[in-house]
């Protein structure tokens, strides 16, 4: 183990000690602190993670930003999760929470700011310490996160390193890092959620989603097209939630592209363009990480065809479909 990796756990091991002192009441303040001050620095670390990612739309991570850090801290505020948590006095059972420790969290560059955040909030809710291990592209932004933390644990007296950072992250230091600690959250590629189940420690991971928007026969079609549109271009289509593809009744399939393009939709049918699209979005058939986070135009631009300017999103004729 490098020393680098070595002394973060150290230091992290030594503060959640001092954590696991905490009654509920100080625990919870802590928690609600990690995500009001992403709310309260929404504007500032939403435009740094543009600027150091390259990837997404500022509006939409501001907004990301203050919703997310209220939508977690009312899914945890007033949940007891220190000592004894429950009772089934039937079976003769008392459940305790007992923290895991120190916990490693691999985090991604589509998503800089809100996943320390809420990997923070729900590993210090439990009494366990964290260490972030940012992707390269986001390390700055982990590293703001941790110095608004700083100030307010300084305030408050708790420990600053129940949020550590590795602050020039690579692929080897995160491996040490997840075999290391005791347990991993890992957010990102394919590659690095492999790497976590096989660091030998419980480990939960995420990589890419595959939304797909199930249209049901008759239903509102307009109103369906502007939904998943929206979905599609939150913060650049970054978000692994938003919708990836349609799936719409073979009769009004007519109707509803017709819908999709009078709310912003560029469709694409001819092969020579789709051939374009597939040569720069998934070239031998892996995504090209350079359209990840891109706007319409610029993918368009990447691919040498042309759009209309106030185009909002792709869609792309399949080449096959499932039996009707």
């Amino acid at each position: 183990m490098s020393n680098i990796i070595q002394s973060l756990v150290e230091r992290s091991r030594k503060a959640q000690q001092v954590l696991c002192t905490y009654d509920q009441k100080k625990t919870d303040e802590i928690v609600k602190m990690f995500g009001k001050v992403i709310s309260e620095h929404a504007e500032s670390l939403a435009k740094l993670a543009v600027e150091e990612s390259r990837m997404g739309v500022y509006e939409d991570k501001v907004a990301k930003n203050k919703a997310k850090s209220r939508i977690i801290w009312n899914a945890l505020k007033g949940k007891k999760s220190i000592g004894i948590i429950g009772r089934d006095e039937k079976a003769g059972l008392i459940e305790v929470a007992k923290p895991m420790g120190v916990i490693a969290a691999a985090t991604p560059c589509t998503n800089p700011i809100v996943t320390p955040m809420c990997n923070a909030m729900y590993a210090v809710k439990c009494q366990n310490s964290i260490i972030i291990a940012p992707h390269p592209r986001s390390k700055k932004c982990a590293i703001a996160v941790a110095d608004l933390y700083y100030k307010e644990l300084d305030r408050m007296g708790v420990p600053r390193d129940i949020f550590l950072v590795v602050e020039e992250p690579s692929i080897e230091l995160t491996n040490e890092l997840m075999a290391a600690c005791d347990a991993v959250i890992a957010t990102g590629g394919m590659g690095v959620v492999k790497s976590a189940y096989s660091s030998g420690k419980p480990s939960y991971g995420v990589g890419p989603g595959n939304v797909q928007g199930l249209i049901d026969e008759g239903i509102d079609y307009k109103a369906a097209a502007g939904r998943m549109i929206a979905s599609r271009i939150f913060d650049n289509g970054i978000i692994c939630s938003g919708t990836q593809s349609i799936i719409a009744p073979q009769k009004d399939y007519d109707t509803v592209i017709k819908e999709f393009i009078s709310q912003g939709a560029y469709y694409v049918d001819d092969q020579t363009v789709l051939n374009k699209l597939a040569e720069v979005v998934f070239p031998n058939g892996v995504i090209n990480k350079k359209v990840v986070g891109q706007s319409v135009q610029t993918i368009a631009k990447l691919a040498e065809i042309t759009v209309p300017e106030n185009t909002k999103v792709l869609v792309v004729k399949p080449e096959m479909h499932g039996a009707s």
